[in-house]
């Protein structure tokens, strides 16, 4: 089972949007905020996708990862900021 991350979900709600949540084919994150890049990781912290964004929103295909937890990173221009995304 997947626990926190140490990050206010409320504040997340409000400018970061990654769903579905559960996802299984694909996963869109969409910002408030211009993104320049999303990672990617699996509970071990590896990196296993990386994609260069520069808009507002993106879509990550998840259908080859096997069922878990998984770590997305969102890179923004000052900041990062990560959220946890489960793939069924």
């Amino acid at each position: 089972i997947c626990g926190p991350v140490g990050i206010d979900e409320n504040l997340l709600e409000q400018r970061i949007h990654v769903f579905p949540n559960p996802a299984s084919e694909s996963v869109t994150i969409q910002s408030e905020e211009h993104i320049i890049s999303v990672e990617l990781h699996d509970i071990s912290g590896r990196q296993l996708m990386c994609a260069n964004v520069n808009a507002n929103a993106t879509q990550l295909k998840v259908a080859t990862l096997p069922a878990g937890c998984y770590l997305v990173r969102i890179h923004f221009e000052n900041h990062i900021e990560s959220q946890q995304l489960i793939i069924e």
